[in-house]
């Protein structure tokens, strides 16, 4: 079991070590190309400055948390449709069980809803149908930008 773990740790050192030798090589070479007058400081520069500019935007585009949600007004207001079709299919299948409380599951409305499918968000939200007396939620909710109309709620039905 030592033996494993020995060569296991030389291993990772050889690999250290070539990523060291590949460093210095590369070092040597931008050496070499502006002792030679082959890369002039002035392109160098600019070089550098496009990969840097570059690098930074890659990074701002891959940490972009926005989310899409926002100001997408259709498709909030879809969304809202979608929720009142949901509490519309359990107010209709809660009066015909004779229900006042309790839950209801997707396989008990189903059967109300338009072509018996369960609606979806198109921003990509799950519904919850929520106790009876409760609207149906979208995880989406509120998209925080203080604006009702782009809000996956409904409020009263």
């Amino acid at each position: 079991m030592a033996d494993k773990r020995a060569e296991r740790e030389g291993a990772g050192e050889t690999g250290a070590m070539k990523q060291k030798i590949i460093l210095i090589a590369m070092a040597a070479a931008v050496v070499a190309l502006f002792a030679l007058g082959i890369v002039k400081w002035e392109q160098a520069v600019a070089w550098g400055r496009r990969l840097f500019y570059q690098g930074r935007s890659a990074a701002v585009r891959a940490t972009d948390f926005s989310t899409p949600q926002l100001n997408n007004v259709p498709a909030a207001q879809q969304c809202r449709a979608n929720l009142r079709l949901i509490e519309s299919a359990k107010r209709k299948v809660a009066q015909d069980k004779s229900m006042a409380i309790g839950r209801l599951s997707w396989d008990d409305i189903k059967k109300e809803l338009p072509g018996r499918q369960i609606p979806r968000c198109s921003m990509g939200g799950t519904y919850s149908i929520g106790n009876l007396g409760q609207m149906p939620a979208c995880s989406i909710a509120s998209a925080g930008t203080g604006r009702d109309e782009d809000d996956h709620i409904v409020i009263n039905y």
